[in-house]
């Protein structure tokens, strides 16, 4: 047998595993979508996680963006809100549908996860590594709820990867200036997440600067920061600053 012929059973068997890992994670968030919470998890869980969307699920049925007390998720997590619309625009409103788009970024975030893995660690350490993102009971809790952290997680994690991937892809480093605004607008705890993508800069340039083992590029952070500057100041001036009296009296309550 040829080393060619090798390498392309070996690369047939990861695609499979990888195949078979998607398909059974898959499978533990779409399996039931539409039944009951486990009894397991906390009432509070429960209870709040239609708050999250009320927005989308109003504008589905009357198509037009309600504001009041108790429905501020248009306010506090636009990018995860306009998610979700996305999906009942797709599917219908109800409440698998409600689940579906943190079912899929849990999905998503089990492939970016194993992508970002894969170059530096080989194929083992990157399925082993998907592989535990998909499979434990906290990412199952929130993949199977309404709740923005599945999405928000998602969207830090292609952060984070496409900080790993950029060298010598400015475009992909464009990539995680709009996902780290993704990941801002998807909940206010986002800002606390914000210094990990700034932390990965710093993490990369240590392994990449010239005393180490390469040479690293300042044109991919520089193009990931004018990215994310850009799209952030589109979304203030196109959808905070016409809300601003709504955004400042919710924040006030």
């Amino acid at each position: 047998m040829s080393v060619r012929s090798t390498s392309r059973d070996g690369m047939r068997a990861e695609w499979l595993w990888l195949g078979g890992l998607l398909l059974v994670v898959t499978a533990l968030r779409f399996v039931h979508a539409g039944s009951d919470p486990m009894p397991q998890l906390d009432w509070g869980f429960i209870s709040d996680a239609g708050t999250w969307w009320k927005n989308p699920r109003l504008h589905a049925v009357w198509g037009v963006w309600t504001f009041d007390d108790g429905n501020f998720g248009l306010l506090t997590g636009p990018s995860y809100t306009a998610a979700m619309r996305g999906v009942f625009a797709m599917f219908g409103v109800g409440y698998a549908q409600a689940f579906a788009t943190s079912a899929l970024s849990g999905i998503a975030c089990v492939a970016i996860v194993y992508a970002m893995t894969r170059p530096a660690y080989g194929a083992l350490t990157a399925l082993l590594a998907a592989a535990f993102t998909g499979i434990n009971a906290m990412t199952l809790a929130y993949d199977r709820s309404s709740y923005p952290e599945a999405f928000q997680g998602t969207m830090m994690t292609a952060t984070v990867a496409a900080i790993v991937l950029a060298r010598g892809r400015s475009w992909v480093a464009a990539l995680g200036g709009v996902a780290v605004i993704i990941t801002l607008l998807a909940k206010p705890p986002g800002l606390v997440l914000a210094p990990v993508a700034t932390a990965t800069w710093i993490a990369v340039w240590l392994l990449e600067r010239p005393s180490a083992r390469g040479t690293f590029s300042w044109r991919p952070p520089i193009v990931y920061a004018l990215t994310a500057t850009v799209v952030l100041a589109v979304v203030i001036l196109l959808f905070f600053v016409p809300r601003a009296d709504d955004l400042l009296l919710h924040f006030k309550q």
